[in-house]
């Protein structure tokens, strides 16, 4: 029989909707459910097991970070923590340099900026591994490099979208959340399943398009292209 106390909030995080950033409660139900996206997305990455992954993120981030911490230890491998500013840039350097990860999650404009101003080469530093970019203006900056795999990583609203190793939209888990396209394009999240805190439509600020289409990864639901 499961306590009821995992039904109540098990960590406040944050996120951001059109109307600005908000306080997240979440149940420690909701990080074991969001767990299973984020195993799912591992899969489809083929990491080396027992390698390192650098995981880059704020304190804000834990309701969205701490499931993919998780997924990693489950799935067999090694959570390397930095955080996501200009002046922690450089442990990423070192991360990769001395570890050899096979994969970055959460690299923001703050962490390009780190390590440009600590005179790296980011094109060499990232090559041959899986870059999740946090944020459309890091995604658009590493969009002018080659040499290594950049995905999506991103808050939608209150839900983590992440793309798999295909490279084709966002995956929200869709039997968590409902994702409608509203007017100019912003997309609306509804819960699908008890939550600490319920949405319906909410505004969440992003836009972009959804595709219905089936993932060559084999995850079901639409996929969102931020636009």
């Amino acid at each position: 029989m499961i306590s009821q106390d995992l039904d109540r909030p098990y960590l406040v995080g944050c996120y951001t909707d059109a109307a600005g950033e908000q306080f997240l409660p979440v149940s420690q139900l909701e990080v074991d459910r969001a767990v299973w996206l984020y195993r799912r997305i591992l899969d489809t990455s083929k990491l080396p097991k027992r390698s390192c992954a650098v995981l880059i993120s704020r304190y804000r981030d834990a309701a969205f970070t701490l499931p993919l911490e998780r997924a990693m230890v489950a799935d067999g491998y090694i959570p390397c923590h930095t955080e996501a500013t200009t002046f922690d840039a450089p442990r990423v350097e070192t991360f990769l340099r001395r570890l050899d990860a096979p994969a970055v999650f959460g690299v923001t404009s703050a962490v390009l900026d780190g390590l440009e101003g600590a005179h790296h080469d980011i094109g060499k530093l990232f090559a041959g591994r899986l870059i999740w970019a946090r944020g459309e203006d890091a995604y658009q900056r590493l969009a002018t490099l080659d040499g290594f795999t950049l995905l999506r990583w991103m808050e939608v609203g209150p839900a983590p979208g992440v793309e798999c190793s295909p490279g084709s939209g966002l995956h929200v888990d869709d039997s968590e959340w409902l994702m409608e396209q509203g007017q100019g394009g912003e997309i609306l999240l509804s819960s699908r399943l008890p939550r600490a805190q319920a949405f319906a439509r909410l505004a969440t600020g992003v836009r972009g398009t959804l595709d219905h289409t089936p993932c060559r990864c084999g995850l079901s639901g639409p996929r969102l292209t931020p636009s």
